[in-house]
């Protein structure tokens, strides 16, 4: 059976170029989506949860913080993110929540980028969708989460 070690979450800060914003001290941690080995990916799919963790000044952040997340290594946009293995890429997707209808990306297009508070955690939920067992092997990606004040 094919096993996937994890979809690993980067992270990164960012600040709207042009507009006068206070430095923010931020930590940003990202814990993987792992999904573990694939049993039953034919009929039923699999999914897993990660979390991003943030720790930002409250005082700077104001509003809230916009979080978004990258298309991946294997993708050019969100919607299309694909772990990386043996056999070329296994198609997946990140969300924003558990029923798997909203596609967290960047905020374009069919995706969206939720606003948080300068310090908690949001949970990622990934999702394979069914589909036939691939090559056995590891499967993996790496996409990058932004924070944006």
């Amino acid at each position: 059976m094919p096993r996937i070690r994890s979809v690993l979450l980067l992270a990164a800060a960012t600040g709207v170029l042009g507009l006068p914003r206070p430095v923010l001290a931020c930590r940003v941690e990202a814990r993987p989506v792992a999904f573990g080995m694939l049993w039953d990916l034919p009929r039923r799919g699999a999914e897993a949860q990660g979390l991003v963790l943030l720790d930002c000044a409250a005082a700077a952040a104001g509003g809230g913080l916009r979080v978004s997340l990258g298309p991946g290594q294997g993708a050019a946009e969100a919607g299309q993110r694909r772990l990386q293995g043996p056999a070329g890429g296994l198609p997946y997707n990140l969300y924003t929540d558990p029923a798997h209808r909203q596609l967290w990306g960047d905020g374009l297009g069919a995706t969206v980028a939720p606003i948080a508070p300068a310090n908690g955690l949001l949970t990622v939920y990934g999702y394979i969708p069914p589909q036939l067992s691939p090559a056995p092997g590891t499967y993996s990606d790496a996409v990058e989460v932004t924070i944006d004040w």
